[in-house]
């Protein structure tokens, strides 16, 4: 049943210009912040898509040693496997809540429950490319000292000033990584499941 169709019941009940039940109209209202969630939806997956390609020409760069080619395709093939099992999650969530109609408080329910669940499966995807991001910015950061690289090579020793730039490198990646994710995930989503959330509470207290 639709809202027009429960509109239409409540005026029946009620006579002719009945007012609409306040109940009804909070359950409309949290079609906006779901239609938020779409959009934000529809945008994150061309976002990584195209994030996905644009790491697979880091090679490219000009200083990227040509020895470190083969390697980084292995664990770029890696990383695009498990970007795909996740993104095709994101993608079945959002068929689920793109059909999904909130004419009921169960089916409000279970589109926030399903918004939640989702924003932590956002986090894992996010935080199991950490190790990725480690072995990418290693890397990069040899390519840019290759006479580091080719010592290490010779002698088989890591320079200290190398691994000093990578600890710290990882470390401010790391701690960027987790903040951008938490900020993105409350700003395109959490918040607009906190708005859903709102008008579950007020329906409890009718």
């Amino acid at each position: 049943m639709n809202f027009d169709d429960l509109q239409s019941a409540w005026k029946n009940d009620s006579g002719k210009g009945g007012p609409i039940p306040d109940s009804i109209a909070k359950i409309k209202s949290a079609n906006l912040p779901l239609d938020k969630v779409r959009k934000n939806l529809r945008n994150e997956f061309f976002y990584q898509i195209i994030a996905i390609v644009w790491i697979g020409f880091l090679p490219m760069y000009p200083k990227f040693i040509a020895a470190l080619d083969f390697w980084f395709y292995i664990f770029y093939t890696m990383f695009v496997s498990i970007s795909g099992y996740f993104l095709v999650k994101l993608y079945l969530f959002y068929k689920r809540i793109n059909n999904q109609d909130l004419s009921t408080k169960d089916a409000l329910y279970e589109t926030y429950y399903d918004i939640r669940l989702s924003i932590e499966l956002y986090k894992t995807f996010t935080y199991s490319l950490m190790p990725f991001v480690l072995i990418f910015f290693g890397m990069f950061v040899l390519s840019l000292n290759q006479g580091a690289f080719e010592q290490m090579i010779e002698t088989g020793d890591f320079p200290k000033s190398v691994g000093y730039q990578f600890a710290f490198g990882f470390i401010v990646a790391m701690l960027t990584i987790g903040f951008v994710t938490e900020l993105w995930t409350h700003s395109f989503y959490g918040k607009y499941a906190k708005e859903i959330r709102k008008v579950i509470d007020q329906l409890k207290e009718e």
